[in-house]
């Protein structure tokens, strides 16, 4: 007798997988009432959610936790060992879901094989920082400073930005992210004119929208070039684009969201391939969790760098940085 095609619903290698699931009743009994309800009308990708579910439910029965903690280590890994080990953290220190996703992030980093030594951040205030280095010293400044609705006055703060720009070499660049709102592009426009105004856009977090304004999927990009620099290294014709538009990290893909105003790593090793070579030195006095740090040593540049709030530094060294205090 031939087989037959449920109706609405998979092909004949999904049949051949149902199939195989009721050879096997004692294992899979659950699921196959499920698919018995649901034959005729449920997709495929419908049968193998409700399975996978039955599945965490039936584990996080005899480890006591969240089936969707179990989700989350059962994908991480395969070692029965270790996710013992990860679900007894879980029931310890009673992560949160996404508690517990940062923490596999940062184990799945971790155990990385690298080839490029963890890029050294300090524990410092940037204006400080950026006096105890050389003028015309560095080669690139990229860094991503706090918006004006994080600090108290965005006129007074932007006079960081003239000291910073002295450490450029006269073959320099400086690629410095600010926010797309009026008063802060106002504020370091007046602190120090660039070259070019360049975009960064995105639409994949957009959130709320304001009812009287349009709402905000881009910040801009204060970009700065030295008198002697070269010509910029872009062998792809849209990467010299003014205006890029990236997907900023929602935690779907990659290395995962660390924090609310994280940048692409992808675009920062696209402004450093344009800007230096292996060995230049790369400075970012606003590191916040290492992101332009991390792009900076995988690409074999010399980092310096540093960052004041702990709680950034902590999530930094997760992600593989070695956090140090400043030299007095």
């Amino acid at each position: 007798m031939s087989k037959q095609r449920a109706p609405n619903s998979c092909g004949w290698a999904d049949m051949a997988r149902i199939d195989a699931m009721f050879k096997n009743p004692e294992k899979y009994s659950a699921e196959l009432d499920s698919l018995k309800r649901c034959v005729s009308r449920a997709t495929l990708s419908g049968w193998r959610n409700a399975i996978e579910g039955k599945k965490y439910v039936y584990l996080s029965k005899h480890m006591h936790v969240s089936p969707t903690h179990v989700r989350e280590i059962v994908r991480f890994t395969d070692d029965e060992k270790d996710r013992k080990v990860w679900i007894d953290h879980c029931e310890t220190e009673k992560l949160t879901l996404k508690d517990l996703h940062q923490e596999l992030l940062a184990a799945k980093i971790a155990t990385r094989e690298k080839n490029y030594p963890a890029p050294v951040i300090h524990r410092s205030d940037a204006v400080k920082f950026i006096g105890t280095i050389k003028d015309r010293s560095v080669d690139l400044l990229l860094t991503d400073p706090p918006y004006s609705t994080d600090v108290e006055d965005i006129e007074v703060f932007a006079g960081w930005l003239p000291e910073a720009l002295k450490k450029l070499k006269a073959t320099g660049r400086a690629y410095v992210f600010i926010g797309a709102y009026p008063k802060e592009i106002a504020a370091y426009l007046s602190a120090a004119m660039p070259t070019q105004l360049l975009v960064w856009s995105y639409n994949n977090t957009l959130g709320p929208a304001p009812s009287k304004e349009y709402k905000l999927n881009w910040q801009a990009i204060l970009y700065f070039q030295g008198e002697n620099s070269e010509p910029l290294d872009c062998p792809v014709m849209n990467e010299q684009f003014a205006a890029r538009e990236i997907s900023a990290p929602d935690g779907r893909h990659g290395d995962g969201r660390w924090h609310a105003w994280e940048k692409p790593i992808g675009l920062a090793e696209a402004f450093i391939r344009h800007s230096t070579k292996e060995t230049d030195s790369v400075l970012d006095p606003f590191c916040g969790t290492g992101t332009f740090a991390l792009a900076a040593a995988k690409l074999g540049r010399l980092v310096m760098a540093c960052e004041k709030d702990p709680e950034m530094l902590e999530i930094s060294k997760k992600r593989g940085c070695d956090v140090k205090q400043l030299a007095a």
